[in-house]
């Protein structure tokens, strides 16, 4: 059974860096960890993923070759790369599951949990990776930080089914699919 992975890049560092393109973002599915962990303890090239991959966002879906590796950058962190280079608006889902398609994306009224508030604040964080039963999605703030218990978010899903549940759903992150970031209420109207 192949490994399954899903990255959010929401940040372009480089267009085109020796034949790659660089780009800062972070995984939505834990398999992806594994199949880096497996790669660097006995892989001959532990750094890159060959095979074809979908870039999906609302507005686009585009599958197509690529090589994804990834690069230390002296002084500024680990970055994602892929060669050869692409020209696709940020932010994109990237993922080698195909079935994947962007269901939803809209503002949602969300009721976030004490420790979710806590961590975007001193993260200062404006996007989190989360997960429901049917879904994988982005929340993203428009500043920096939770403040509020209840608070209007932009939600993004990724699913597989054709019609998704973004209604009383409690959704849980993608970094610890144990703790419960919060519950999504529904589309927010003006």
């Amino acid at each position: 059974m192949e490994d399954v992975f899903a990255i959010w890049a929401n940040d372009l560092r480089y267009r085109d860096l020796h034949g790659a393109t660089v780009f800062d973002g972070f995984e939505l599915m834990l398999p992806y960890a594994e199949v880096i962990a497996k790669l660097r303890n006995g892989a001959s090239n532990h750094r890159s993923f060959q095979g074809k991959l979908s870039f999906l966002s609302p507005a686009f879906r585009k599958a197509t070759a690529v090589t994804l590796g990834e690069i230390h950058i002296y002084n500024k962190g680990t970055f994602w790369t892929i060669q050869p280079p692409i020209d696709i608006p940020l932010p994109f889902l990237m993922t080698n599951k195909v079935e994947l398609n962007c269901r939803f994306s809209g503002p949602v009224v969300a009721d976030f949990s004490t420790e979710t508030r806590a961590y975007f604040r001193k993260r200062g964080l404006t996007s989190f990776p989360v997960a429901s039963e049917d879904w994988i999605g982005v929340m993203q703030v428009n500043r920096s930080g939770l403040f509020f218990r209840k608070e209007t978010v932009h939600l993004t899903v990724f699913s597989e089914k054709t019609a998704v549940n973004v209604e009383n759903v409690l959704v849980f992150s993608c970094d610890d699919r144990d703790i419960p970031v919060g519950t999504v209420f529904g589309e927010a109207h003006d």
